[in-house]
């Protein structure tokens, strides 16, 4: 721990406003100027540093690999570390329905609209290119396509006819959010009053998919690619079909991620053809250096998207990187693509499939295809495609000659989009297919009210004890790091009593991180301990001064002891102010969530250790620390447009769970607390599930919540301490009414009673945080 300060100021005894004034004026800023920018950047080098050990393992873990058992005990491994980090699947079907809702007869093929189910509920929109003929044995082949376009898009339709009329049967899904099974219902410039990126849409709204994935215990990537091997089921129901011709190929932009999974995962996929995953990217620089071996990001950098950077790939001990999942599908057949041009002497990827490849004697299953160019460049010197062009198509068509005995002569014959339509209208009518939400509510619904039933038949210590011990198989580790001062500096408090004392602080957590915080409090004597409140909240310590110093100086002058932190990325660690799709602040989350450690969990930690700290101080009573979370971030009218697009200016705000989430966390892992306070908090992440537009954070977000509990069980766990609840907002960031408040909080308000502790919940739309703390820790 690091004092700067601490710096007295007088103020007339019981001026409340003049001290809220004189805070006014405070700087909450701890870290020296030449060190902020460091500090500002600590935890993203800390994920990357982790990322990078994660590829040195799987490097270390490579070199180990001998014979062909080894190869064996490792794609064994690394298959079982897939499915976990996929996390959950639904139940498998003993036989996926589907319906054809057109037809239309081509030169030397014809193509089926047709759409399959998923999942009870869910639908799969398709087009089914077939031979004009049957034959004795076609193979059968499935194209995943790119997030640029879905199924209708020319390449896909090259594809489709060209192996049609070569004898092999092609199915080409949409994939979830995209084409017809978009979720967000923006189809035409009309659709929404002011201009924005129609075509980009499917592709950005991956993101409010993949949080409500998340939150219900499932992922993008994995969703896509059991859509993928549903897809094989319908091929292996066609008459005719060679089951052990099966061809899986992924476009590039996003068609490769879930191409590979699926491969991985089924065995039944003779042939994969992923482009742009498990080596070097488009962005990676060409040539690669000498030194590519080491050189080379194995892990990957992490961003909004999740099927790029798939949560708990690079957990420590259960890796299963990019290129642990293209290997996994040996000794089957690979194409091994890439867009543009392909330095495939210095690929390191590359070297390691080629020695997993002959361990298994069976390198003549090991293909590649390339384009020319690079991503800065233009067509035609770089051969940028849409999903797989021409150019790549080469190789794969030598390949599949060789392999398969499929010789197919390039042909093109493109259908407009209206053409392709496969939930018509009547097919609508059969099937009544339901939106990503309405499917994931009705799942976690059932698993949530299985495991309150089950807590329900628990004393509240026995709950309290069970939730901590679920909701940890989510968060990880949650406990606090020891109290460490590095270095402290002191100045006097000053001789009058009614002074008012701002210590400036940092508090060095795990690694080369620190917490930067605040103390506020009244100059006193030696040897008396007062009651202490921890504020937390996204914003940092400076949410509060620039919006609570009033309350703040009414803490301080009921004699509290105020400790404002800035737990890692917020305040002085973010490392920028925003929270959206594309800031510094999501790819912090989603490289948590490739290691295994969800940034709640992180901040968890933080806030513990925050709270070790306080217990640790002699001016401190241990036994009076409460706890205020809140938010400071503007809520949505209740009558506003919630539908707009995304990547467009003056969208809705987004809610700010962090700060009340926090709190009550804290509280569930610490029976020692002894009041919380919520303030302006997120009232329930079920909420998310009520529509296809996401105003939650991923930063806020465990995956797996909603099957084990909501913000209210975990309000809920804390009777029958004293409990505030005010001006909560809903999951599209709107504020509740009280009685809307408490329609969210019924389990946390039927506990309370059964604690026969009814008086210590208050659930508000307006009251004064620091007024109700006051009175608890009196």
């Amino acid at each position: 721990m690091t004092l700067i300060g601490p710096a007295p100021f007088a103020v007339a005894e019981g001026d409340e406003a003049e001290l809220a004034k004189a805070l006014v004026r405070l700087s909450p800023i701890v870290v020296p100027d030449a060190e902020r920018e460091s500090v500002r950047d600590a935890l993203g080098r800390d994920l990357r540093t982790a990322l990078r050990r994660a590829g040195d393992e799987s490097r270390a873990a490579n070199q180990a690999v001998r014979s062909r058992k080894d190869c064996d005990a490792y794609r064994s491994a690394r298959v079982r570390n897939l499915r976990q980090a996929l996390l959950r699947f639904p139940e498998t079907p003993n036989a996926v329905r589907t319906f054809v809702t057109g037809r239309i007869e081509a030169d030397g093929y014809a193509i089926e609209n047709l759409v399959y189910e998923n999942r009870p509920g869910g639908w799969v929109t398709a087009n089914l290119y077939r031979p004009a003929k049957m034959q004795a044995a076609s193979p059968g082949i499935l194209l995943s396509h790119s997030h640029h376009a879905p199924k209708h898009e020319g390449e896909l339709q090259d594809m489709g006819a060209t192996w049609a009329r070569a004898g092999c049967y092609v199915l080409v899904p949409d994939h979830l959010g995209h084409g017809e099974r978009g979720q967000h219902g923006f189809r035409s410039a009309d659709d929404f009053a002011r201009e924005f990126r129609l075509g980009r849409q499917d592709y950005y709204f991956r993101y409010d998919s993949s949080i409500e994935l998340y939150l219900a215990g499932e992922s993008l990537l994995g969703s896509l690619a059991w859509d993928l091997m549903r897809g094989v089921d319908v091929l292996l129901a066609q008459r005719g079909i060679d089951a052990s011709r099966i061809i899986l190929l992924g476009s590039v932009a996003g068609g490769g991620d879930p191409c590979a999974a699926a491969a991985a995962l089924d065995d039944r996929i003779a042939c994969a053809v992923p482009f742009n995953f498990g080596g070097p990217q488009p962005e990676t620089r060409y040539p690669l250096p000498d030194d590519a071996e080491t050189w080379f990001d194995y892990a990957g950098s992490a961003s909004w998207e999740s099927t790029r950077n798939l949560a708990f790939s690079a957990r420590p001990g259960k890796t299963c990187l990019p290129w642990e999942i293209v290997a996994a599908i040996a000794p089957r057949r690979l194409v091994y693509g890439h867009e543009f041009a392909w330095d495939g002497e210095r690929d390191p990827v590359w070297r390691r499939l080629e020695r997993v490849w002959e361990l298994h004697d069976a390198r003549s299953n090991l293909a590649f295809a390339h384009g020319r160019g690079r991503l800065s460049g233009s067509p035609p010197e770089a051969s940028h495609c849409n999903n797989i062009g021409p150019i790549h198509r080469e190789r794969i068509h030598e390949a599949f000659a060789t392999w398969f005995g499929i010789r197919a002569t390039e042909f093109r014959q493109r259908r407009s989009a209206g053409d392709l339509v496969a939930m018509t209208a009547a097919a609508k009518e059969q099937t009544k297919p339901r939106l990503l939400h309405e499917l994931l509510a009705a799942s976690t619904d059932a698993a949530l009210a299985a495991a309150r039933r089950e807590r329900d038949e628990m004393s509240a210590p026995e709950l309290r004890r069970r939730l901590r011990a679920q909701l940890a198989e989510l968060l990880g580790e949650v406990s606090a790091s020891p109290v460490r001062i590095a270095a402290a500096e002191s100045a006097p408090a000053g001789a009058n009593s009614s002074d008012v004392v701002i210590e400036r602080v940092r508090l060095a957590t795990e690694r080369d991180l620190v917490v930067p915080l605040v103390v506020l409090h009244k100059s006193q004597r030696a040897g008396v301990r007062n009651s202490a409140v921890l504020c937390l909240t996204q914003s940092g310590k400076a949410g509060f001064f620039e919006n609570r110093t009033a309350d703040l100086a009414r803490l301080v002058r009921a004699g509290c002891i105020v400790c404002l932190p800035d737990i890692r990325d917020t305040g002085e660690t973010a490392g920028d102010a925003s929270r959206g799709q594309f800031s510094t602040s999501t790819e912090r989350a989603a490289s948590g969530l490739m290691v295994g450690d969800p940034l709640v969990a992180q901040q968890l930690r933080d806030a513990r250790t925050v709270l070790a700290y306080l217990r640790s101080r002699d001016d401190v009573d241990p036994a009076r620390i409460a706890v205020w979370g809140a938010s400071f971030a503007g809520t949505n009218a209740r009558d506003a447009n919630l539908r707009v697009p995304r990547r467009i200016e003056g969208r809705p705000a987004d809610a700010e769970p962090l700060g009340g989430m926090l709190a009550l966390l804290l509280a569930l892992y610490d029976d020692e607390i002894a009041a919380v306070s919520v303030d302006r908090g997120l009232a329930s992440f079920r909420g998310v599930l009520d529509g296809p537009f996401v105003y939650v954070p991923l930063q806020s977000v465990v995956p797996g919540m909603l099957l084990r509990a909501d913000l209210c069980d975990i309000a809920a766990a804390l009777a029958p301490r004293p409990l505030m609840l005010c001006r909560l907002v809903d999951a599209q960031n709107r504020a509740l009414e009280v009685p809307d408040a408490l329609r969210a909080h019924e389990r946390t308000a039927k506990a309370y009673v059964r604690e026969k502790a009814g008086e210590e919940l208050a659930i508000a739309a307006d009251a004064s945080a620091a007024d109700w703390l006051v009175d608890q820790l009196k």
